[in-house]
């Protein structure tokens, strides 16, 4: 008995399968239909975006599920495949083939207004980050070797993108927007991939995590010592300055509103009402 039910439920889930891929194809046929031969007022064209975008992301988790790989490289892949650059790309390539029917000139327009992608994208990195803040300690994150690690993987960068740079005959502008640019790190993408291997928990983990939060801290102090430096006006160390108080001030605000609230709210055994407030 149990093996047939074993085997209903994996023919459900093939038959939900085909029938959620069969609705995605037709969606994205759908939209390149109605972005090459027809026009839509932008307020419908963004339902049919948001669709897209929902099916692409079960799609994206059946990918992980039948490929045995991480999430994180799954949606990289689909999100390069469905830009902008991609779309052109592979356009100019059929354009090129002499095909027996005609194409216009521009490629599809799938995801017309960018603004409900970033909307989703800042969405999701904030409950990511703040799902990994919760488990996370405040001292943990600014030790002594998160320090170490996080000026390490700065300066290394930044060093080595210069001279890189200044090598291939760039000026001293573009040797340091080249350096500043190699400082820069992902945290989210880290968090997934550590979160989807269940690595969270490990030390190592939280060396990695809190050195990518310093070298955000330090890369934004970077970015901002290169662009002062590099312009003509006045008012360069200012400006350095007030990035620096204004991040200084930001964290330690953070921490100490934190500190207050979740003591008062577990007073007030608030329980898991304290997630949505803090949300």
């Amino acid at each position: 008995m149990a093996e047939e039910k074993t085997t209903v439920v994996e023919r459900i889930y093939s038959v939900a399968a085909l029938a959620l891929v069969f609705i995605f194809l037709l969606l994205v046929f759908s939209i390149v239909r109605t972005s090459i031969f027809g026009q839509v007022e932008e307020e419908k064209h963004v339902y049919f975006e948001i669709v897209f975008l929902l099916l692409l992301a079960v799609l994206a988790e059946m990918a992980v599920f039948y490929l045995k790989q991480q999430s994180v490289i799954i949606l990289m892949l689909l999100g390069m495949v469905m830009s902008a650059s991609f779309m052109g790309l592979m356009w100019g390539f059929l354009l090129s083939l002499n095909l027996p029917f005609s194409l216009p000139p521009n490629p599809p327009e799938i995801i017309r207004d960018q603004g409900v992608i970033a909307v989703f994208a800042q969405l999701g990195a904030v409950i990511l980050l703040f799902k990994v803040g919760l488990h996370s300690r405040i001292e943990r994150i600014f030790s002594k070797e998160n320090m170490m690690v996080a000026t390490a993987g700065v300066v290394l960068p930044f060093v080595c993108g210069y001279l890189y740079a200044s090598m291939t005959g760039g000026d001293f502008a573009y040797s340091m927007f080249v350096g500043a640019a190699l400082t820069a790190t992902s945290v989210g993408v880290t968090v997934a991939i550590l979160k989807d291997m269940g690595l969270l928990g490990k030390r190592f983990a939280e060396v990695i995590i809190g050195a990518a939060v310093i070298d955000d801290v330090l890369g934004l102090l970077v970015l901002s010592i290169v662009i002062n430096a590099t312009s003509a006006e006045g008012g360069a160390l200012a400006s350095v300055a007030t990035t620096f108080l204004t991040v200084l001030v930001f964290m330690a605000g953070a921490v100490l509103a934190s500190r207050y609230f979740i003591k008062y709210y577990d007073r007030k055994e608030m329980g898991a009402r304290r997630f949505l407030i803090a949300m």
